[in-house]
């Protein structure tokens, strides 16, 4: 709780009057304070002066109630009387009037009176749920006490007196969040557990094991069980009470309160007063006074939702839904009653709250542990209105509330950062009304993949000890205690103890964390906190240092050495060539070779002839050649010159490699492709540069020297240049060799393209030694046969390269075994997956050894290694191991500090093998290379954390930057590529990464030049029901066209309100449908069957008798024969058990798709004007002159419309492609059309996305009553338009109201669908034809017109897109893309937005990117291994069956098949009707997988049978 000293009398109240003067304002302070304030403290911060928080907003709170408009953020802005003052107007603050006590009121305490639930205990209800993510738990809290023998018979009776004494310990907790009182407690008396007579050690052992079992009972409140005392006699005449409150019943104080009564009833049952009022009663007094404070609260929450953080990112050692039962572990410390008065004296002089100090101090911790300098606390308020009843502080009851602090710690000192969430707690807490319960649903309702949440608490009371004197004086003190709270990681509490201590708490599900991070958090916060008492608050940051044994370990890893020697790259190269006379350095293709001393003497004729031509140390050369011979002779000749070389990717567009070359600043190319052309430098052609005169010997250099350029990926859309030293590539490559023993009889597969860092270490590490490389020709570096077969050839001991291309290589293997001469696999670049070190080992006999190695091009190739000897349990990904030899790694928060064990930060790399920086790019070197205490580091960008044992932990990257192959590309280098093509406006690059990792990019065409600004009016926004109801019109009149509809739905729902009628409460009606079934009654009221008498209450009205008479009906269905409507008639005669199930919940709503009649798509297809809109589209496309050859109709469901178009189009050249966003439904569409002779194709797309395939694709599309299901006509018509060519026409039928019918058949399908849940905007269902015409409008098309436009509200729309028209032509932009950048860059998907969706917060949405191209990319499926056992099998021909296709794959993700929440919800009732197991919906949307399904299914069918019910009783 946020008491803060509150707990007392009734104090003083506000009233207005003529004159509010300082001195009533001294007074009122001055009782809060418990002091005497004069007029010289008028001026000072009444924080200083000790007022807490919540002394404020009591004050506040009696202000407004006087009728005085002032906030409790007003009042905390400024806290000093003399500002008051000025702030509030004429008012008196005068003593409270006394009340007299109000009789009992015991009819508040009967059975059958329920009351509802505050925010707070419906949380604690549903979050005990065991289907709930670590609830399975109560929340209570249970204490020990020990003390000397007690009289059993005396503590029974107390405490029976004291259960009767107050109602909510005999609260029963139910379902439907209200709670009743019973007459009688099912507390059983009280249980003895006598140990005297045991021997000690047994006696302690067996009150452990008590212990144990009791501290995380789950009470069962739904039977009234929420208090229990037990008694337990141990040696020694010691009896320890055990004692167990739930907090759903009872708060804090309430808590104290229940200790202070059952003390004063031991020594006398007949010692206290009766109570005559209630927390059923103070609940029902304070209903309307707090739903007013509430609503008035929700704008200033509902405005900052978006940006609101979640909770501190805390490292766990697990995923909170992973713990079954969730065991809290508590840690604590205290202060002395000397040490607290002076950190609250520390506190005041700041100008702050001692709950703020410490708050400030947690969330410090908080986030050293998590990274995060911005987070929500969720801090519990002590929330009993003392003034609401004079007897208010002697009732129990569950008073407390909850407020989501938005901690901000961006302050550069501790006072700042304490004065900021001291401002934002008194904000927070000023609209604590709204409470943190309402905004965690809000963030359910708009975080639908993942919710933010804020399980970590800061609890604060210092109102009174915990245990109050009196009780612990007969009792004793609190011997043990824990409590718990589900959903909760960490609860710190802050409470007085005996003798002026104050005991700091933490109360932790230790099972989340790994060992040790929460006794180092504590540590780290007491250091902290103690330290605040007489450090410095100003001027620094507090530093937090690390754990002393991670420090050791941290300086442990990376100090390991080795002799950094003189070398060049190519040193020992040349320096041994002599000696190697005939050995092999490269070989290539069947039988190519050249010998250690050709390759030498060829690389000094490359350097006599660069020399000649003026370059030599300081210069730069770059390198354009195919992987061959000459291209590594050159390289060697470069380096021998004394320049650096610039390698430059033959298949480098013309633009990048200009750009390389320009900023590179080198004076020739060598050229080995032959396909330069004038590129503003020399171009020297290899083949020539050899045939000039050799040096003797390479141009002496200096270790500090640039040896090479590498340009990667940059995010401004330009590439950066690497410059790195002789020395820092020497260090890693010699490392490396002598780890590994790399000597004159190893061999590597040289396959790494030469501007990719790699190919340094196949060149020179290899060479060096004299060795060999083999070399893989430009055709073959992606061909898998090919590399294998060079492997065998010649006897390939080391491989080197990303792990992708050894994943191809062993399945190109198939099972073949490698060569029985390699050795080593070096595998780096990008995430090695888990199961590539078990078939490496299969398919090498285990003799190769893997080694995963990081790092950046920026730091001489690799930076760290780790031998994969095995895939521990547990691991996501394989680790990155610990630092090379004069290498350094830290993990860095935003501040610079080294991140304790298992927290994420970002990968700063040290020591020799750092780059030198960017070539020709000051700033960026500076910004990327920052000094700290005298070394220079390399900020990677890259995700990662220390393990407790030395080990790195590679998390990704932090910004957009990514790797493909090993390739460093920048999502913002493509996204600026693509941007600069003419037809496009935005561009977003993303990583499919279901199955094969590729880039993809979305990209929303430019608008039209003379394109309105102004695409529409906005979405409607207030209370939804209107918008679903038919025009209104008189029952009787004969010319209303849906005369007989009405007739028929009125007797359908007459029926099904029935029992509603003329209650107030009908908890028969789920709460999904409730919206449903208000709209209903409303329409039936506008037809005059009901009445509305106010509220809830409706009555029988004049139609009543005419719609339930069985004559009328008998007629209706008679005048309903032989119409459209007949079949419809006898459907709805039998529909009424239906649609009363589905309104109390007991049937789904997708039920009514099932149904041949009723679902909407059927009933569409039996009006005869669906028909006729048809035949007119069919009309107008025969009489075009051009007639069209491709058509599309948009998200079909059952085909039935599309074989009415193609009738009616009687053409065979007409190319019908079926667009919707399920595989199964368009499988199913196209067999029926297949069944009639039509032949159709099928393409999935999503609205937010159109593959490019299909875009500008259709001379005609078809959109037959579907564009409404869309967000809005403005982005359902600018998705048609995309598919739309040039001239092509859109045909657009939808109603413009709703009809009697979709009040019954689409409407409950609408509810299912969430349209109606709190918190969504609220939106039009059907839109007016101008509506639909400023779409097209807006969306560039042109001549819209009306075809057709019915009297019962059908509309039929043509607009076409101009002839002249100008789009993305896809062929187009990868041609563009292609030129612009690099191979490995281009994106392997494309498609087309109508726009960039955006996140709640404005910012681009790119998850929902991601799954718009995941779903839309036309990716090779990989089934992989068939379902085993009975129950996987089952699964999978389900699946097979709901999908429409022919088989499944055990790992296979029912949603990427096509899968949505309908056809899981259809699954889940099969499961159901087969095999008796209720299959949660969240866990099929958590394992959505045939092995994950198929073991949930045996599990809940395990421990759901008949052993567990046996169990159970």
């Amino acid at each position: 709780m946020l008491s803060e000293n509150v707990d007392r009398s009734a104090g003083v109240l506000v009233t207005a009057n003529d004159g509010l003067d300082l001195a009533s304002l001294r007074r009122a302070v001055s009782e809060a304070l418990g002091v005497e304030l004069t007029a010289a403290d008028d001026d000072c911060n009444v924080f200083e002066l000790g007022l807490q928080s919540m002394d404020l907003m009591r004050l506040a709170t009696r202000l407004k109630g006087a009728g005085v408009d002032v906030t409790f953020a007003q009042l905390s802005d400024d806290p000093r009387l003399s500002a008051w003052a000025q702030l509030v107007p004429s008012a008196e603050v005068v003593p409270p009037k006394p009340q007299p006590r109000t009789p009992a009121a015991r009819d508040h305490d009967r059975p059958d009176r329920a009351y509802p639930l505050t925010a707070v205990q419906q949380a604690y209800l549903i979050g005990r749920d065991a289907d709930q993510s670590l609830g399975g738990i109560g929340c209570h809290n249970y204490i020990e006490f020990d003390v000397a023998e007690l009289d059993p018979e005396r503590l029974e009776r107390a405490v029976a007196a004291l259960i009767q004494r107050h109602p909510m310990l005999r609260a029963r907790f139910a379902e439907d969040a209200t709670h009743r009182i019973l007459p009688e407690s099912p507390w059983p008396g009280l249980t003895v557990h006598d140990f005297r007579d045991r021997a000690e050690e047994e006696a302690r052992a067996a009150a452990l094991a008590l212990r144990d079992r009791l501290s995380h009972r789950i009470l069962d409140v739904a039977r009234g069980e929420v208090v229990d005392v037990q008694l337990t006699r141990l040696p020694g005449a010691v009896d320890r009470l055990h004692f167990n409150i739930d907090l759903l019943a009872a708060d804090l104080a309430s808590f104290r309160l229940i200790l202070l009564d059952l003390c004063a009833l031991y020594d006398d049952p007949e010692s206290l007063d009766d109570i005559g009022y209630t927390f059923g009663r103070y609940l029902e007094d304070q209903a309307e006074i707090r739903r007013a404070e509430r609503e008035r609260a929700r704008p200033y929450w509902q405005q900052r939702l978006a940006s609101l953080p979640g909770g501190p990112k805390l490292p766990l050692a697990v995923a909170p839904e992973s713990v079954a039962a969730p065991k809290f572990v508590r840690r604590y410390f205290e202060f002395t009653a000397e040490e607290w008065p002076a950190l609250e004296r520390r506190a005041g002089e700041a100008g702050v709250t001692p709950a703020v100090l410490l708050a400030t101090a947690y969330a410090m911790v908080l986030s050293r542990w998590s990274g995060d300098e911005r987070f929500l606390l969720s801090l519990p308020l002590f929330d009993r209105d003392l003034d609401a009843h004079p007897e208010i502080d002697r009732i129990v009851g569950d008073f407390s509330g909850l407020v989501l602090l938005d901690v901000d710690l961006s302050g550069a000192d501790f006072a700042e950062c304490a004065r900021a969430v001291q401002k934002q707690m008194h904000e927070d807490i000023g609209h604590a009304a709204y409470t943190g319960v309402d905004v965690l649903r809000d963030f359910v309702r708009t975080d639908l993949d993942s919710p933010r949440t804020a399980p970590v608490v800061f609890s604060y009371d210092l109102s009174a000890p915990l245990i109050p004197d009196e009780f612990a004086t007969k009792f004793g003190d609190a011997s043990w205690m824990i409590s718990q709270t589900p959903q909760i990681w960490l609860d710190h509490q802050i409470y007085r103890t005996p003798g002026g201590r104050v005991r700091l708490v933490w109360d932790a599900v230790e099972e989340l964390f790994a060992d040790g991070v929460l006794d180092a958090m504590m540590s780290a916060y007491e250091t902290l906190v103690r330290g605040l008492l007489a450090g410095e608050w100003t001027n620094s940051f507090p530093e937090i240092p690390l754990p002393a044994e991670q420090r050791e370990r941290r300086d442990e890893v990376n100090s390991t050495t080795r002799e950094i020697t003189a070398n060049l790259l190519h040193t020992a190269f040349f320096d041994n060539a002599g000696d190697r006379c005939g050995q092999p350095a490269l070989l290539w293709g069947e039988d190519g070779e050249l010998a250690h001393d050709e390759l030498a003497r060829q690389a000094l004729s490359i350097a006599g002839a660069l020399s000649q031509r003026g370059v030599g140390r300081g210069s730069y050369v770059a390198v354009v050649a195919p992987k061959s011979a000459e291209q590594i002779a050159a390289v060697l000749g470069v380096l021998a010159a004394g320049a650096a070389y610039v390698p430059i990717g033959v298949d480098q567009p013309a633009e990048r490699r200009a750009r390389i070359l320009e900023l590179s600043g080198v004076r020739v190319v060598l050229d080995g492709s032959g396909n330069l052309e004038h590129a503003g430098v020399e171009i020297l052609p290899i083949d020539a540069a050899m045939r000039a005169r050799p040096l003797d010997a390479p141009v002496p250099a200096d270790p500090a020297d640039p040896a090479y350029v590498i340009f990667t990926s940059g995010s401004t859309g330009l590439p950066k240049g690497v410059e790195l030293s002789h020395r820092a590539a020497v260090n890693t490559v010699e490392d490396i060799n002598e780890r590994f023993d790399i000597g004159p009889r190893d061999r590597v597969l040289a396959v790494s393209a030469l501007d990719f860092d790699l190919s340094v270490w196949d060149v020179f590490g290899f060479l060096a030694v004299g060795g060999a490389a083999v070399l893989v020709a430009e055709s073959g570096r992606r061909d898998a046969t090919e590399m294998l077969a060079l492997c065998h050839r010649h006897s390939v001991t080391a491989w080197n390269t990303v792990p992708a291309l050894l994943d191809m290589v062993l399945t190109a293997a198939d099972e073949s075994p490698l060569p029985d001469t390699m050795r080593l696999a070096l595998l780096s670049g990008d995430w090695i997956g888990l199961d590539l070190p078990g078939r490496l080992a299969r398919a090498s006999g285990d003799r190769c050894r893997l080694i995963a190695l990081g790092g950046a091009t920026e730091a001489a190739i690799w930076s760290n290694s780790f031998e994969v000897d095995g895939v521990a349990e547990g691991w996501r990904s394989i680790p990155y191991g610990k630092p090379l030899r004069n290498q350094k790694f830290r993990v860095v928060d935003g501040r610079g500090r080294d991140c304790p064990d298992w927290v994420p930060g970002e990968l700063w790399i040290g020591g020799t093998g750092v780059a030198l920086g960017y070539r020709g790019d000051p700033e960026l070197t500076a910004a990327r290379f920052p000094q700290r205490d005298g070394e220079r580091w390399y900020r990677t960008g890259d995700l990662g954390r220390y393990w407790p044992n030395g080990d790195i932990e590679f998390l990704g990257r932090l910004d957009h930057q990514v790797k493909i192959n090993g390739f460093r590309v920048e999502l913002g280098e493509i996204e600026a590529a693509l941007q600069g093509h003419p037809s496009v406006a935005q561009a977003v690059a993303v990583v499919l990464t279901e199955g094969r990792r590729e880039v993809a990019a979305g990209v929303v065409e430019r608008a039209p030049a003379n394109l309105a600004e102004d695409s529409g009016e906005p979405a409607s926004a207030g209370a939804p029901s209107g918008a679903f109801l038919p025009p209104a019109t008189d029952a009787d009149a004969e010319s209303d066209p849906h005369r007989l509809e009405h007739r028929l739905v009125e007797a359908l729902l007459a029926g099904v309100v029935a029992p509603l009628v003329e209650q107030r409460e009908s908890p028969s009606v789920c709460a999904e449908q409730r919206p449903v079934v208000d709209i209903w009654l409303q329409h039936l009221t506008q037809r005059s069957v009901l009445v509305h008498r106010g509220g809830a209450v409706y009555q029988h009205g004049s139609r009543w008798a005419e719609v339930t008479d069985p004559t009328w009906l008998k007629q209706v269905r008679e005048d309903a024969r032989g119409t459209w409507l007949e079949t419809v008639a006898t459907a709805l005669e039998w529909a009424g058990p239906l649609y009363a199930a589905i309104v109390s919940g007991d049937a789904d709503a997708t039920a009514l798709l099932d149904d041949p009649v009723l679902a909407p798509e059927a009933l569409n297809d039996l009006l005869p004007v669906t028909g006729e809109h048809l035949a007119a589209a069919a009309h107008d496309l025969r009489a075009r002159a051009d007639a069209p050859s491709a058509l599309a109709e948009w998200d079909v469901l059952s085909g039935r419309g599309t074989a009415r178009l193609l009738a009616e189009l009687g053409s065979d050249s007409v190319e019908c492609t079926l667009l919707g966003s399920s595989k199964p439904v368009l499988a199913k569409a196209e067999a029926l059309l297949r069944e009639q002779g039509r032949a159709t194709s099928t393409a999935v797309l999503d609205a937010v996305a159109v593959d490019a395939r299909h875009v500008h694709a259709f001379d005609a599309v078809v959109a037959n009553n579907v564009l409404h299901r869309m967000p809005d006509p403005e982005s359902a018509v600018a998705t048609m338009a995309l598919l739309l060519a040039p001239g092509g026409r859109l045909y657009l039928a939808e109603r413009e109201y709703p009809t009697p019918l979709a009040l019954v058949t689409a409407l409950p399908l609408e509810a299912r669908a969430g349209r109606f849940e709190e918190g969504l905007p609220s939106t039009d269902w059907l839109y007016g034809r101008e509506r639909w015409i400023r779409a097209c409008a807006a969306a560039g098309l042109s001549d819209v017109r009306v075809l057709r436009a019915e009297d019962t509200g059908e509309i039929l729309l043509a607009a076409d897109r101009p002839p002249q028209a100008r789009g993305i032509d896809a062929d187009e932009l990868r041609a563009w893309a292609a030129e612009h950048l690099p191979e490995h860059m281009v994106p392997g998907h494309l498609a087309v937005l109508p726009a960039l969706p955006l996140s709640a917060n404005g910012k681009v949405d790119r998850n929902r990117i991601r799954a718009a191209l995941e779903q839309s990319a036309d990716r090779p499926r990989d089934v992989g291994d068939p379902p085993q056992g009975a129950t996987e099998v089952f699964v999978a021909e389900r699946w097979a069956k709901l999908l429409g296709i022919d088989s499944v794959g055990r790992d296979e993700n029912f949603f990427r098949l096509g899968g949505d929440s309908l056809l899981a919800t259809r699954f889940i009732a099969e499961v159901r009707a087969v095999r008796a197991v209720e299959l949660p919906m969240r866990e099929v949307m958590r394992a959505p997988t045939v092995a994950g399904l198929g073991a949930l299914i045996d599990q809940l069918d395990t421990t759901g049978g008949d052993d567990f019910e046996e169990g159970a009783v």
